[in-house]
């Protein structure tokens, strides 16, 4: 549907770099809810897509509710790859923005 498109043009928007908060307003208040969660899980895959090596998969944990989401990795995993706890960190501005608390454990 049409709803269904724009809500999928703003989650590629939204994919990197500032939140797309504005747009996912512009929404139907009943996609909102949805557009922004799965907006939040593209811009994590986008992250921990970008550094992946041919170790294989990230082991992760997410935890969320509708105004917080925690990121559990490995003990010492972050440590062993900066860039990528650059990039989360720098992911956990961008959803401060959008009034979103990201946890990194």
């Amino acid at each position: 549907s049409r709803e269904e498109q724009h809500a999928l043009a703003v989650m590629v928007r939204g994919q990197r770099r500032s939140f797309p908060k504005k747009y996912i307003k512009a929404l139907p208040v009943e996609s909102q809810s949805l557009t922004q969660h799965l907006t939040v899980l593209l811009r994590l895959a986008m992250v921990f897509n970008r550094g992946r090596s041919v170790d294989g998969d990230t082991p992760l944990t997410l935890a969320a509710t509708s105004k917080e989401l925690q990121v559990t990795l490995p003990k010492g995993w972050l440590a062993e790859h900066p860039l990528t706890e650059a990039d989360l960190l720098q992911e956990m501005r961008y959803l401060q923005d959008a009034d979103i608390e990201m946890f990194l454990g």
